[in-house]
């Protein structure tokens, strides 16, 4: 809600009532996006995207709890899309062919790759005063960097902080952490070893949103805390057909599109 001030965010375990609720108060809503949605079978979605990583693939994974799965891999074929995410910027035309094989898409089924682009560090908290940080992957910015996540695979950022950065040291917790007063007080501890003269902590989106709850972080830790902004990049034109299929359907499909010509043919 933060990042799209426009849009309504609702959230429901239930997710029918949750439906019926956004229809009954915003009955204005002509499109309706789920997060995570794939497994909740009381709704019929009339598009369908599925996204599996390109370090873990559903054709590797396993149903839960073993794995992560939450239903079997054959139930992918009711994905108009499917995704592969955090796939190598320099992936060959080979690869992809492997991976294409691999998925085993349906003839229906666009199959598309995707890469995770990262954005240079923007304050936590509205500091006065912003570090002005450059990414050259010819030379390592000299400064340390304490990487506190609180994500399922943190290990694609951690990575780019190492090739970006002289020091790293990363304090990991558990996917969907809420952060406790002994944290902050691990982070402070931990960037205070750093070796470095000029340092940092570091911290995803999602995280960032959780730490602002600490209202009362005490400097200098508030005014060295950052998260990494993160896009997503498709290759050649693959961005533009993605958006075409999305928007198309959309245009077709929407709610209020509908409820409208049921007033002209009435």
């Amino acid at each position: 809600s933060r990042k799209f001030p426009d849009i309504t965010v609702a959230v429901d375990s239930n997710r029918v009532r949750g439906v019926q609720k956004i229809l009954e108060l915003k009955p204005e809503t002509g499109v309706i996006i789920l997060d995570d949605g794939y497994q909740h079978r009381k709704l019929t979605p009339g598009f369908s995207i599925l996204l599996t990583d390109y370090n873990r693939l559903m054709t590797k994974d396993h149903l839960l709890p073993y794995g992560n799965l939450r239903e079997p891999v054959h139930n992918s074929h009711r994905a108009d899309i499917i995704i592969i995410t955090k796939s190598p910027e320099t992936i060959s035309p080979m690869q992809k062919r492997i991976f294409v094989k691999e998925i085993r898409k349906a003839p229906f089924q666009t199959l598309y790759f995707t890469s995770i682009k990262y954005f240079h560090p923007v304050p936590v908290f509205n500091n006065k005063k912003i570090y002005p940080f450059r990414y050259d992957h010819e030379k390592k910015m000299d400064c340390g960097i304490i990487l506190v996540t609180g994500i399922a695979n943190p290990y694609p950022l951690l990575e780019f902080i190492k090739v970006n950065f002289c020091e790293t040291e990363h304090l990991q917790f558990e996917d969907h952490h809420s952060f406790t007063s002994n944290d902050i007080g691990r982070i402070s501890a931990a960037l205070k070893k750093l070796k470095s003269t000029l340092k940092f902590v570091f911290t995803t989106e999602k995280d960032a949103v959780r730490l602002r709850g600490f209202a009362n972080i005490a400097e200098p830790l508030r005014s060295l805390l950052y998260y990494i902004p993160i896009g997503i990049d498709f290759p050649n034109n693959d961005k533009e057909d993605f958006d075409n299929l999305i928007v198309n359907y959309v245009r077709k499909n929407k709610r209020n599109n509908r409820v409208s010509e049921r007033k002209r043919h009435s």
